[in-house]
């Protein structure tokens, strides 16, 4: 199909404006800095719990891998670069406008392309980061039969799910005549993608609260069969509810998306919102899943301070000799509120054997470790 050369035709508004609104291609009014504050919060937020989690494998667990690595490091990876495309689709200048305030000229080659990448791979990228959630608690409460069916399975079914959507929008959206700015713009406005999509973006949107929520429910009930105190189990659980802002973010997200679904000439602008919440609800899933590890990061930060502080206040009491100097790897080193959950719950030289206490186990697991709480499996090498 032959290139739009007309300066009339790409001056054209991309949609007629409402009745007693009139178009404005100087001055739109635009929403798109919601996706770059969104970003500009969350990707630090990754960074920081990413840097966490690696330095706290390579320095406390001594670099000790297990199969929640490699997923989870293949979720940071996919929803780094689904913010990142996002980002760089809002940065082309059309989305965050309303419609009849654009040109066809605003939709370049680029920013249609960016378009179909943001669409297509999303499912992928929110699926790596609930095989990351699925396969840590596999690592975590593994040894429990329940556990082990209804994570696999979970896996399984939204893995199709994602997937299966990403190719049903491919084969809507994609042009098949040609490759120039008008067959990317047409795939995309003609009723086989505009409308015919409508019904997967509603279904994209209940499975994302539906899949949320089970994993928020999912590993409640193991967290308290543990053998804690209630205030740890409220402190474990707490650290996976963190994922409850990816529900609220996946709720408000449907509601978006419905939106969409009856604003099918302004998408420009209600996406916005749409994308938003992904950011949310992608970043809460990375964050989840490196919890369990930087926990024991943040523990072994927050030491020396508590032992400068510890040092001031037996000096003003004239007594030196009342904070004693912590070895290296001793279990008093993490403090007596310490909490470690999840296959690296705690360094080897921290862990018990089983073999020599026995009444510190069950079923393979550490249950108390002296002044410390611990929940794990025992230490095993997965690669």
């Amino acid at each position: 199909m032959a290139s739009i050369t007309s300066p009339s035709l790409l001056d054209f508004p991309l949609s007629p404006a409402p009745e007693g609104v009139t178009s404005n291609f100087k001055n739109p009014t635009s929403r798109a800095n919601q996706v770059y504050i969104a970003a500009a919060i969350c990707l630090p937020l990754i960074f920081l719990f990413a840097g966490l989690r690696i330095w706290a494998k390579l320095s406390l667990m001594k670099g000790r891998r297990t199969w929640d690595d490699l997923t989870c490091t293949l979720g940071l990876i996919a929803g780094t670069f689904f913010i990142s495309i996002t980002v760089a689709a809002v940065g082309g200048g059309a989305y965050g406008i309303h419609q009849w305030d654009l040109t066809i000229r605003d939709f370049t080659k680029t920013q249609l392309i960016l378009t179909l990448i943001v669409e297509s791979v999303y499912g992928p990228c929110i699926w790596f980061i609930k095989l990351s959630l699925f396969v840590l608690y596999l690592e975590i409460f593994g040894l429990l039969k329940w556990m082990r069916f209804f994570a696999i399975s979970g896996m399984v079914v939204t893995g199709l799910f994602y997937f299966s959507s990403m190719v049903a929008f491919l084969a809507m959206c994609v042009p098949t005549k040609g490759h120039d700015q008008f067959d990317y713009l047409f795939a995309l406005a003609q009723p086989r993608c505009a409308k015919s999509t409508m019904p997967l973006v509603t279904a994209t949107g209940v499975v994302n609260v539906i899949s949320d929520l089970f994993l928020i429910a999912l590993p409640l009930p193991a967290v308290w069969k543990l053998q804690l105190p209630t205030q740890r189990k409220w402190g474990v659980s707490a650290m996976f509810l963190t994922g409850f802002a990816a529900c609220i973010a996946s709720i408000l997200g449907l509601v978006y998306r419905i939106s969409i679904t009856r604003h099918t000439t302004d998408n420009t602008w209600v996406v916005i919102p749409v994308w938003v919440t992904t950011i949310v609800e992608m970043t809460a899933g990375m964050l989840v899943c490196c919890m369990p590890t930087t926990t024991a990061a943040f523990k072994k930060l927050k030491t020396p301070l508590n032992s400068v502080l510890s040092r001031n206040k037996g000096s003003s009491m004239g007594s030196s000799g009342a904070t004693g100097k912590h070895s290296e790897g001793s279990t008093s080193e993490l403090g007596h509120d310490a909490v470690w959950i999840g296959p690296d719950a705690c360094p080897n030289e921290w862990q018990v054997d089983n073999a020599r206490n026995p009444q510190m186990a069950e079923n393979g697991k550490v249950v108390h470790v002296t002044t410390s709480i611990a929940v794990a499996h025992k230490p095993r090498e997965v690669f």
